[in-house]
């Protein structure tokens, strides 16, 4: 690992490097497969949590500009966990990450934004509905198609589409095949804006820098109370997990 201070990092999962008191986080190779191996799973976590207990970071940026397809992604996950015998563990393992990922967004008192483009897999657009501002490249497209390869998406998505939508958009959305594209994600106000690829990294980096200035104290006094009403969200995790199973025939495992 190259480091040129503990903000600064850079290994097989992610880089990450601080710029006044903004952070941003760039996800490297496949985050299914990542998440599902110990030393990558606690390396995120742990920073993620060296981020949170930091009075010198005030916005964190989840940059992703992955050029793989939703079903390659899926693909080489699956594989990977059902050539082993230990398959389920390892779908443990995933869940249990994603889990505290998105509890780590939620309940952190800093600022987080992410930046997307190209095909978004369900589960990493469940980590950016976690997040407090989200932008997205005008190539974005949103994929339920890959849910046919595997269980349900892991990640509270029905949680937060549901506050932000209402139940009925939020089932037409989750029960569809269809492509969500930028223009419609902005309409349906599940992004907060669309800009051009080459832009992206900029906008995103600008967007920290606005939300950096805010006084730290305001901004997670502001993200407690809108937050206020995922206070269940654990609970709601730990549901969703054994939902997941229940579809899998695995939901012997959660008694």
């Amino acid at each position: 690992m190259t480091v040129s201070n503990h903000f600064d990092q850079n290994n097989d999962n992610f880089s990450a490097k601080k710029t006044g008191k903004v952070v941003v986080l760039r996800f490297k190779g496949n985050p299914l497969l990542n998440s599902a191996i110990v030393k990558d799973r606690d390396a995120v976590l742990d920073y993620f949590d060296l981020v949170s207990s930091s009075d010198a970071i005030q916005v964190v940026v989840l940059l992703n500009q992955s050029k793989r397809s939703p079903r390659e992604t899926y693909c080489e996950f699956y594989k990977m966990i059902l050539s082993t015998q230990y398959w389920v563990n390892s779908l443990f393992k995933m869940y249990r990450t994603f889990d505290q990922i998105i509890l780590r967004i939620v309940e952190s008192d800093k600022f987080f934004i992410s930046a997307d483009n190209g095909n978004i897999i369900p589960q990493i657009f469940n980590v950016s509905l976690a997040c407090d501002y989200r932008i997205i490249a005008n190539d974005a497209v949103f994929e339920n198609a890959p849910l046919e390869l595997g269980p349900m998406p892991k990640g509270g998505g029905a949680f937060f589409l549901s506050r932000l939508l209402g139940s009925v958009k939020t089932y037409d959305l989750l029960l569809s095949d269809r492509e969500v594209r930028a223009d419609e994600a902005l309409n349906l106000g599940i992004v907060n804006q669309v800009v051009s690829y080459d832009d992206l990294e900029a906008v995103a980096l600008a967007t920290a820098q606005y939300y950096a200035e805010k006084p730290a104290t305001s901004l997670s006094g502001i993200k407690r109370i809108v937050n206020y009403t995922a206070k269940d969200l654990k609970k709601y995790l730990e549901f969703e997990n054994e939902q997941l199973l229940r579809t899998m025939g695995l939901s012997h495992l959660t008694s």
